[in-house]
C-alpha cells in the first residue's frame, strides 16, 4: 500500500510537468516543420494560432463531457 502511494504521488508531480514540457515541444516542432514554407516570425504565430485551437478544442470537448445527463 505504502509502495502504491509513494508512486501515485511520484507520477501527480511528473504528469503535469511532463505534460507541459511535450506542449511546449510540440509547438516548437509545428514551430519548424512551418517554417519550412514561411519565415521565422510568420510560422512562431502560426504555430500558436494552431496549438491555441487545438487546445481550445479540447477544452470544449472536455466541458461537453463533464456531465453525463440529468440526475434522476
Amino acid at each position: 500500500v505504502v509502495r502504491a502511494i509513494v508512486f501515485g504521488i511520484i507520477i501527480m508531480i511528473a504528469a503535469p510537468a511532463t505534460f507541459v514540457l511535450l506542449l511546449i515541444l510540440s509547438t516548437k516542432l509545428l514551430e519548424r516543420v512551418i517554417a519550412i514554407g514561411t519565415d521565422h516570425d510568420s510560422s512562431v504565430w502560426i504555430s500558436y494560432m494552431i496549438m491555441g485551437a487545438v487546445l481550445v478544442i479540447a477544452g470544449s470537448w472536455a466541458m461537453r463531457k463533464r456531465f453525463v445527463g440529468e440526475p434522476a
